[in-house]
């Protein structure tokens, strides 16, 4: 099964949207493909709304904490390696928090999305995500084998 991902591309960044027709950033992108996928969307709601700096640090202790109800943590290089749906955090600036969050979207071809205030939403090669900290792989209905 393919993941519905297209139509998001090239939507401008917008931090805390929730809207594609004037922007997501990389939570409320993959609360949106986890909905069009069937899983039931945690509540990223809860992240920080005090600017980038909070939302940054809110995001790597939301998979600690309120996440873990519904991602399974495995570590920055899963035995097994990616599938479709995990979520990859990262630190792309290396300040040693996780603060950015990618979604793979086709394992096979290595494939990635992900919203950032450069890009907006953009493909990558999950290869080219730096500074990789941690996989969470959703659980739950929805879940793919």
């Amino acid at each position: 099964m393919s993941l519905d991902y297209v139509d998001l591309i090239g939507v401008p960044y917008r931090l805390y949207g929730e809207d594609p027709r004037t922007g997501l950033d990389c939570t409320t992108l993959y609360a949106l493909l986890l909905g069009r996928s069937g899983y039931e969307v945690p509540p990223f709601s809860h992240l920080g709304r005090g600017g980038m700096e909070d939302a940054c640090t809110a995001l790597a202790q939301f998979f600690e904490g309120l996440g873990a109800a519904y991602f399974e943590p495995l570590g920055a290089h899963p035995e097994g390696g990616l599938r479709e749906l995990d979520a990859v955090l990262s630190d792309p600036g290396g300040v040693g928090v996780g603060s950015h969050l990618s979604v793979v979207v086709n394992a096979k071809e290595r494939l990635a999305v992900t919203a950032s205030e450069r890009l907006g939403v953009a493909v990558l090669g999950h290869d080219y995500i730096q500074g990789r900290l941690g996989v969470y792989r959703p659980r739950g209905p929805g879940a793919r084998a």
